[in-house]
């Protein structure tokens, strides 16, 4: 019998700011939704605005485009900026704590090649 998952938040990218692949390269990501102040849109990948479904917590998995990170730190703002804003920073850390209260630190994998159209999904197994 195949488990099912529990969709927290699904999206996909509708734009790249130009210097995303600056911040990738450091093993970091920032996602908005549409709502994002234009200061922040050339780091930032912008998503649909799309429905908070439940709380993200530690264990989830994040998928970005066909690649799956396991969430190891949710910071205690995360949660309600992903909710308000569809923001926060992701960590491809590999740690399991963060300075910053957005942040989302996730398992150290290569950080995919994002792409317009490409599927950002939280989910719970």
């Amino acid at each position: 019998m195949e488990q099912t998952k529990t969709t927290i938040y699904e999206s996909s990218f509708i734009e790249l700011g130009e210097q995303t692949e600056i911040f990738l390269e450091e093993n970091m990501l920032v996602i908005f939704n549409e709502t994002v102040p234009a200061d922040l849109k050339n780091i930032s990948a912008v998503h649909k605005q799309t429905e908070f479904k439940h709380e993200v917590a530690v264990g989830d998995t994040l998928r970005i485009q066909e690649n799956d990170y396991k969430i190891l730190f949710v910071g205690e703002k995360a949660n309600d900026t992903l909710r308000d804003l569809g923001h926060c920073t992701i960590e491809f850390s590999g740690q399991s704590v963060s300075d910053l209260p957005g942040t989302i630190c996730v398992e150290k994998k290569p950080v995919p090649k994002l792409e317009v159209g490409g599927k950002l999904a939280i989910y719970r197994d």
